[in-house]
């Protein structure tokens, strides 16, 4: 194997964090910041959070998000809502694995939204910070969420709940997330399905590098899911106090539930996957024997005519069958024993 093809089966996984894009010029050209402050008459989106009136009322939940966004547009959110630095550190650094982190009276949520690239085998994993506080939501991630338009949507629905408790627009986030999970899944499953057909058929040589290459792209995304498990188990530890409130902590114990069954449906499919390398290797033991089988058989039909014709072509004088009447015979032999054999491999079922 080349040296561009180990780099090619390595680099499957391109992380980003929710300040960093894997697109240099994202940054400079599409940066963008949306408010939606829910309060008593209804859902007001804002064009941004401004700093006279930026800290939300009493009975206010204000939500901020941040896509492609600098710096120091999240620094300006924070000093206005007053996040913990650390927590502001955390979202502005390298990408993180998902989990929770709590602190005096805010909490950050660390998720990873995935985009494949089927087509290249690539898979990027880019960060989405959620800050959330008593009055208040702060999503911020590299790229424009795929299902944001869901969650306004869903979030403008239920404003009366995101009001009573900004822990649900968390919840419809993280309900979104694992439905694009599922997809994932979906669309997984179908490629394993596909991969299967080939390797009973497939006699290429390079589909063997073909199929580790897919079996390290299913099983990178099923470990990037997985992690997602340490993050739905600490949002219902006790001692977290942001998801305990009783109008959605039995929304987020169904997310749990939701989360663990999607993560199994990804363990079937490395599974599935695993099963599909050892159906290929299967494939290639059973064309290989069957071209021993063959082999093996002209050797056996080819030995006796060996043996004869060893036999005829003795350099001594007077010796029996020596004439036209022997070679004729020598060749009755030669297909006698040949349609002997053919017959015999016949009945125990050798020739099939």
């Amino acid at each position: 194997m080349q040296a561009e093809d180990v780099d090619v089966l390595e680099a499957t996984v391109e992380r980003a964090g929710s300040a960093e894009s894997t697109d240099s010029t994202s940054q400079a050209t599409h940066a963008e910041v949306r408010v939606w402050r829910f309060t008593s008459s209804g859902v007001h989106p804002e064009r941004s959070l401004h700093a006279e009136d930026g800290h939300p009322q009493s009975g206010e939940v204000v939500w901020v998000d941040l896509s492609d966004y600098r710096a120091s547009e999240l620094e300006d959110v924070a000093n206005q809502l007053g996040l913990d630095p650390a927590g502001v550190a955390a979202a502005l650094a390298p990408w993180q694995r998902p989990g929770v982190t709590a602190f005096r009276d805010h909490a950050l949520v660390d998720a990873s939204v995935l985009d494949l690239a089927e087509e290249t085998l690539r898979i990027h994993a880019n960060e989405m910070d959620c800050f959330i506080g008593e009055t208040f939501v702060i999503t911020a991630h590299s790229r424009t969420l795929p299902f944001i338009d869901l969650i306004i949507e869903r979030a403008e629905g239920n404003a009366d709940l995101v009001r009573e408790d900004p822990a649900y627009l968390l919840y419809i986030l993280l309900d979104e997330l694992i439905d694009t999970f599922a997809h994932t899944a979906e669309e997984l499953d179908r490629m394993v399905e596909a991969l299967e057909d080939r390797a009973l058929l497939s006699d290429d040589r390079d589909f063997l590098n073909t199929l580790v290459r897919y079996k390290r792209f299913v099983y990178s995304v099923n470990r990037l899911v997985a992690q997602h498990g340490f993050l739905f188990h600490g949002l219902l530890r006790p001692d977290f106090p942001f998801v305990s409130g009783e109008s959605v902590e039995g929304y987020f114990t169904a997310l749990n539930e939701r989360a663990n069954e999607v993560a199994g449906v990804f363990d079937e499919t490395r599974q599935e996957m695993r099963g599909t390398f050892d159906i290929y290797m299967s494939s290639v033991a059973h064309r290989t024997n069957g071209i021993m089988k063959t082999l093996t058989m002209i050797s056996i039909l080819v030995l006796p005519a060996t043996a004869i014709f060893g036999f005829f072509g003795t350099n001594f004088v007077q010796l029996p069958f020596f004439g036209t009447a022997g070679f004729i015979f020598m060749l009755l032999l030669l297909v006698l024993l040949t349609a002997g054999q053919l017959m015999f491999f016949r009945t125990r079922g050798w020739l099939n």
